[in-house]
């Protein structure tokens, strides 16, 4: 994956309607898969992923003990579930005392919204992972945002995961992003806006955990589709994403707020702050694990939006 590009003049805008059509046909066209025909619960070489049923692979435990996490596995200590809340407090009064709207989005790894495909017994539930011990103890001055939450009721009808990433699909991506735009009161028909989605070979990225060679699948994808007016991606320079940071402009989005993004590979260039620049006036994006409030002071946002992957809160950032 990579940051965004300018925008190209032949790139599709489609409704969310119509990427939801792109991609159930592209699943659809990559069921044949290699990957089909292993065994589920096979786990990696290098214990990064593991497969589950109809060629989907999930990440396994990992760095993160992600799946440990997700059958409640671990002891989840109270000093974690404490620096949640305080993190989650000093941000929402950081965010009154500069007058600006905050909203925490986590979303989940992809065996919350396909446990059935990882465990098709049943047999896990993820009830007692640390985020729904979380739960429970927070207020709504939390601002939390659950991508679960909408992707889980369309699971059935659009592919919100692609089958050997990490990652959501276009759809998803869009699903989320406009829950985020309806938490943050946008006036408009978002069943009418249009996203920029192009279709490209990819050698996803839980496919290289157990194949060495095979051939890249077609996979839809959203597209930068508005103009970059600063890019400072230093994975050329540093060989690390951290601190990466880039802004958009659309004149033309229904929302004129300036919205400021941390997070991670979901908004870097896996589509989320790609969907944010076709409803939001402008949208910056800082790979962080932390909100930055002198860069809210500094591109004097009105919006702050705090991204992670579920399965990286078992790490408490700074701020």
């Amino acid at each position: 994956m990579s940051g965004p590009a300018p925008p190209r003049p032949d790139t599709p805008r489609l409704t969310i309607d119509e990427v939801r059509a792109r991609d159930l046909a592209l699943d659809a066209a990559g069921a044949g898969h290699p990957a089909g025909a292993l065994k589920a619960g096979m786990v990696s070489p290098n214990g990064a992923a593991v497969t589950g049923l109809d060629g989907h692979m999930f990440v396994a435990d990992g760095a993160n003990r992600w799946e440990s996490q997700f059958r409640g596995d671990l002891t989840v200590p109270e000093a974690w579930l404490d620096g949640w809340g305080r993190i989650f407090a000093a941000r929402a009064a950081m965010a009154a005392g500069l007058g600006v709207s905050l909203c925490n989005v986590v979303l989940p790894e992809k065996q919350v919204i396909h446990a059935e495909a990882r465990w098709p017994g049943g047999e896990v539930t993820g009830e007692r992972r640390p985020l729904k011990l979380l739960e429970p103890r927070l207020g709504p001055e939390a601002a939390l945002l659950y991508g679960a939450d909408a992707l889980l009721p369309r699971k059935a009808d659009t592919a919100v995961w692609f089958r050997r990433n990490s990652h959501w699909t276009a759809s998803g991506c869009c699903l989320v992003a406009e829950a985020l735009a309806r938490r943050l009161d946008v006036q408009a028909d978002l069943e009418q806006a249009r996203y920029p989605y192009r279709v490209r070979p990819v050698r996803h990225d839980l496919t290289a955990h157990f194949f060495t060679s095979v051939a890249d699948e077609d996979a839809g994808f959203l597209d930068a589709g508005v103009e970059t007016f600063f890019d400072n991606r230093l994975l050329q320079t540093t060989g690390r994403h951290s601190g990466a940071s880039y802004g958009m402009r659309n004149p033309a989005a229904p929302d004129p707020r300036r919205i400021i993004v941390f997070g991670d590979s979901y908004s870097y260039d896996v589509g989320f702050t790609f969907a944010l620049s076709e409803i939001f006036a402008e949208v910056v994006f800082v790979w962080s694990k932390a909100i930055d409030w002198s860069l809210v002071r500094r591109h004097e946002s009105q919006v702050v939006v705090w991204e992670s992957a579920e399965r990286f809160l078992a790490t408490l950032p700074q701020a």
